[in-house]
């Protein structure tokens, strides 16, 4: 059966269908959850919306998620997995309580997801502007397609992934092992944000298989850094902490050492634009450096990642359908 597309103006009282579901929520989490979010269109004033109220619980992390679920089933709610959306853990109710409709999400604290959830929840509300010409929009797409959800997504798609690259990832580093697709990532990041792109590769070698020196490397650095939006992909260890005090936004590629290797053999005569040459053959040297990676490089980037993680929105990424699901959820946000 298709699904129909309602869209109506705010109402007041979704504020209120918030508080009771939250109200009916804390009789079993209270103890494990850390927050109760009201997110989607309902919880932004004056935002017409689906009349249906979306909530994200918050935990600490994974540690008391099966205390969660629990909890939550003795109030009707069945756990249906992340649905595709890492750290985002979702719950259809069947309780017998006549509760307003709504969706229902566990995240962890530290979920991509919900920063972005609130974030854009949160630029809504002070963007009043934002608001009526999403408003607008909606209302259109609900009456161009009110029988397909997915026209209706799609419809409205371009005007989600316009507030989001005003509101996420203005200055953004993209580092992990050679060969685990993180330029290719890189790439794909600059032209769906339009953030400039800059492979320190590019900036470090020189045609003739030569570098630049030290200082003016770390010169053009800083001059990224003067700027007010952009992606530097690569990981150079040395400046790696530089680059992570500067971004908002972190991603690591962690992928197995046999699908970077995979991924450094499969570019071999390829032309690529983070290098200035083609390389035709797999350097040893190279080659040695990729099987260490996770022992000589990782664990420094995982110290630093702990360092600065509350102050970064940091995504981990540990495979090439990780990184495709990411790109999915941009569209796939519940507003």
């Amino acid at each position: 059966m298709a699904r129909k597309v309602i869209v109506v103006p705010y109402n007041e009282q979704w504020k209120n269908d918030f508080e009771i579901i939250r109200q009916y929520l804390l009789t079993a989490v209270k103890d494990t959850a850390i927050g109760i979010e009201h997110i989607g269109s309902t919880s932004v004033e004056g935002l017409s919306a689906k009349p249906i109220i979306d909530i994200d619980i918050v935990i600490k992390d994974y540690s008391v998620f099966d205390k969660v679920v629990e909890r939550l089933a003795t109030l009707g709610y069945i756990h249906e997995g992340n649905l595709g959306i890492k750290d985002r853990e979702a719950f259809d109710y069947r309780g017998s309580t006549d509760l307003p409709k709504h969706h229902l999400y566990v995240c962890p604290e530290f979920s991509a997801e919900l920063r972005r959830h609130i974030a854009f929840r949160d630029y809504l509300r002070n963007h009043p502007e934002a608001v009526t010409r999403y408003s607008r929009i909606k209302e259109e797409g609900a009456k161009i397609f009110p029988d397909s959800i997915d026209d209706y997504i799609k419809f409205k798609a371009p005007c989600i992934e316009e507030i989001y690259k005003k509101i996420e990832m203005q200055k953004v580093i993209v580092i992990g092992c050679p060969g685990s697709g993180k330029t290719t990532f890189a790439e794909k990041l600059h032209k769906y944000t339009g953030l400039p792109l800059y492979h320190l590769d590019a900036i470090w070698h020189k045609p003739d298989k030569t570098h630049i020196p030290r200082e003016e490397f770390d010169e053009r650095i800083s001059e990224i850094f003067a700027t007010d939006e952009w992606i530097i992909d690569g990981n150079y260890n040395r400046t790696i902490e530089i680059r992570l005090k500067e971004c908002d936004t972190v991603f690591l590629f962690d992928l197995p050492v046999e699908v970077c290797l995979q991924g450094a053999t499969e570019r071999l005569g390829k032309g690529r634009y983070d290098l200035p040459w083609n390389e035709k053959e797999l350097d040893p040297e190279f080659e040695g450096f990729i099987r260490d990676f996770s022992k000589t490089s990782l664990p420094r980037i995982y110290e630093l990642i702990d360092k600065y993680k509350t102050e970064k929105q940091v995504i981990i990424l540990h495979s090439h359908e990780e990184a495709d699901r990411y790109f999915k959820a941009l569209v796939n946000a519940p507003f």
